[in-house]
């Protein structure tokens, strides 16, 4: 099954003014979901490698390469345990090297699966993952609405460095806001830096721009380290498409875009689409919430869509 998201976020904020209703079921926003899967997408996903952890994929799974998947829970999970989840299709190509758990699909498996963790292949027509998506989606808006409290300098005249140097506050978190065209397509950017300065927190980067390309300078130094890609989040809140020619560190939340990449990504993706040539690889998120809360994906579809149907009548 697929989902539309965008669409469906654009209902949800006919009934903005109620979500704050005292009567409304809240729920922590769910970066949990980005500690259990390595790639959920809305949409497609297709790629050409290799996927270290858990994959939810609300339309098809394609790519006419063989494809490694659930790498590293070979041992870690039971045969049963659906370690791939399609809403739609598996689209035909080279077989699939399963290394741990099953496949579940909702549409048709039209491809050999190897399954070297003693897995099978379950088929499940109602497969429907949509309020995974719209919690996502929720709480990509809601962290983009969180005030910066870090500053970044970024060159200009000049070539050099770019440095993260986060200071947390008391709630062991550090907040930045940057344009993703200053960070990412900078000419005068030769590299990403991360120094924690021996700090422990959560990271939070909003990054704004809806057609970004990164296409200058590198990460480097903590932005390598696994114990500091598990606690920083990139929330691309306006991002329709991402193009990443470098390898990312970090994990992403992208609820609107299409990703593109022939370089790897080190941490959970979440994105409309994902069309990959390179791996997507551990950690998953270890990190904080921000102390934002959401509502509660179920209770705002049923709200929007009775809204919609008042206003209907109405007219």
């Amino acid at each position: 099954m697929r989902i539309s998201l965008p669409p469906l976020l654009e209902r949800m904020a006919l009934v903005s003014g109620l979500l704050c209703a005292p009567s409304l079921s809240l729920a922590a926003q769910s970066l949990d979901w980005l500690q259990e899967y390595s790639v959920i997408t809305s949409g497609d996903f297709t790629s050409t490698s290799s996927v270290h952890g858990k994959i939810l994929v609300g339309g098809d799974l394609a790519g006419s390469n063989s494809m490694d998947l659930a790498v590293r829970l070979s041992g870690l999970v039971s045969p049963s345990v659906s370690t791939v989840q399609v809403g739609g299709s598996i689209q035909s190509g080279n077989p699939i090297n399963l290394q741990a758990g099953s496949i579940e699909y909702g549409g048709s498996l039209n491809r050999a699966v190897n399954y070297n963790g003693g897995g099978s292949a379950i088929h499940n027509p109602g497969a429907d993952y949509s309020s995974i998506f719209v919690e996502l989606g929720l709480t990509s808006q809601a962290l983009a609405a969180r005030p910066a409290n870090q500053s970044l300098l970024l060159p200009s005249g000049q070539a050099a460095g770019v440095n993260f140097q986060p200071v947390f506050d008391a709630s062991n978190e550090a907040i930045y806001h940057v344009s993703g065209a200053d960070l990412f397509s900078n000419r005068l950017v030769q590299q990403i830096d991360l120094n924690l300065q021996g700090g422990t927190g959560s990271i939070l980067i909003n990054v704004s721009g809806t057609n970004l390309n990164f296409n200058q300078g590198n990460f480097v130094g903590g932005f390598n380290q696994n114990s500091a890609m598990e606690r920083i989040i990139w929330n691309f809140y306006e991002a329709e498409t991402l193009n990443f020619d470098r390898a990312f560190s970090g994990q992403i939340l992208a609820p609107n875009a299409l990703i593109t990449t022939n370089q790897v990504i080190n941490g959970s993706v979440f994105a409309r689409e994902i069309n990959t040539r390179a791996g997507i690889q551990f950690p998953t998120y270890r990190g904080g919430d921000f102390g934002v809360t959401v509502p509660e994906p179920s209770s705002v579809i049923f709200m929007s869509f009775s809204l919609m149907a008042l206003l209907r009548r109405r007219r």
